[in-house]
């Protein structure tokens, strides 16, 4: 067994000379759809996560994972027969390369290169293959989160970090982990729901307790409430245009401007029991912060104050889930109860009867005409090009 101690400095990381620049989630410019309509098809099972790249959505679901034609409606099934590690797949991106990877739920990560799927397990060098999300960096690599710690595939190797002693006994049984994983002190990795790379690269992952974990390239450095950072249970992080950082929590928004961070003080939250959570934060063209909370609907940060929008401003529901733009800019929000819609200064409400799919909505994306997707857990795709 190999162990290293490392105290918030560690080995560099070494890119590739290979650089490629990250797909933005919004298109720098949009394309007029060519109908005003919601397309619906099912891919009959539970989608948890949409990917839409190169004029295809790649859905990963309960039942493997769906490659979907938009315009000719032809879909291609993969599952564990074609190579995945487990039919769950959560999470799903792309790297610069051009190479799709998914999670497989208890069974490591896999990568597709358009021909065949290649399946990373610990053998290979992966932290554990209980693994939870995933991101692609700039220079063709792509970190992975898990249980455990965190890992980096550097189009060649795995590199695994961990804060867990690979000595300690763990709640369930024997300790999973990488027993070659590099052992860091003083940060608090392992159960990362959130894995964010900023415009420096600069990688940042949601703790498993209070606050994030940043790594450089170089050192690793905790950001927690001991260091002024105010953020329990980070669930979505995003930059703003000026280089601004945001986190929401279960503690509510906080900001980071590279040397502070400031917890925002949304006044219509203070009164709700328990604290609303933050489940997204975008940024809109127009730099306006929107954010949806669960049990606080949708909120906006103009750069001066905070407006709340709630069942009594027209919202189908206070439970938001995602926020969302559409082909002209128009911020949306996907809540427990339904789909809205901001035109000016009116919520527009849309339901089943304007084609949005049955049942929860799970996962959402935007296309190259700037279309919104949606996919349920009813296994519904849907794509609408504005609001009717």
């Amino acid at each position: 067994m190999r162990k290293f101690v490392v105290t918030l400095i560690t080995a560099i990381v070494v890119f590739p000379v290979l650089s490629c620049a990250p797909e933005n989630d919004l298109p720098s410019q949009l394309n007029e759809p060519e109908s005003h309509s919601v397309e619906s098809f099912s891919v009959g099972e539970p989608v948890l996560d949409l990917l839409y790249t190169d004029g295809k959505i790649w859905a990963g679901t309960s039942g493997g994972v769906f490659r979907c034609d938009p315009k000719t409606g032809e879909t291609q099934q993969y599952t564990e027969d074609d190579g995945l590690g487990n039919n769950t797949v959560r999470k799903i991106t792309k790297d610069c390369n051009g190479n799709i990877w998914v999670t497989c739920y208890i069974d490591g990560v896999c990568k597709f290169d358009g021909i065949e799927w290649q399946h990373f397990t610990v053998e290979d060098g992966l932290i554990s293959d209980d693994v939870i999300t995933l991101a692609a960096d700039s220079h063709g690599g792509v970190w992975v989160s898990a249980y455990w710690g965190v890992s980096y595939y550097d189009g060649a190797e795995w590199k695994s970090f961990t804060s867990l002693d690979p000595d300690a006994m763990v709640v369930g049984g024997e300790n999973p982990n990488n027993p070659d994983a590099v052992l860091l002190e003083g940060v608090d990795l392992g159960a990362a729901d959130v894995i964010f790379i900023d415009s420096r690269g600069m990688v940042w992952f949601s703790n498993r307790h209070d606050g994030v974990t940043r790594f450089d390239g170089e050192n690793w450095t905790l950001f927690s409430s001991e260091t002024g950072m105010e953020a329990r249970g980070v669930s979505a992080i995003t930059e703003d245009k000026d280089g601004n950082l945001w986190f929401g929590s279960m503690t509510g928004i906080t900001c980071y401007d590279g040397s502070q961070f400031t917890l925002q003080t949304v006044e219509q939250y203070q009164s709700i029991i328990p604290r609303p959570y933050v489940q997204d934060i975008k940024e809109d063209t127009k730099g306006t912060i929107w954010v949806a909370a669960y049990g606080g609907g949708v909120s906006h940060y103009d750069g001066t104050d905070w407006q709340v929008y709630t069942r009594a401003e027209g919202l189908p529901g206070e439970n938001g889930r995602f926020i969302f733009f559409d082909p002209e800019g128009n911020p949306g929000v996907v809540t427990a109860e339904g789909v809205g819609f901001l035109k000016e200064t009116v919520w527009k409400l849309l339901t089943e009867d304007d084609g949005i799919p049955d049942g929860k909505i799970r996962s959402v994306t935007t296309d190259d005409t700037g279309s919104v997707w949606f996919g349920s857990e009813t296994g519904e795709i849907s794509q609408m090009n504005r609001v009717p």
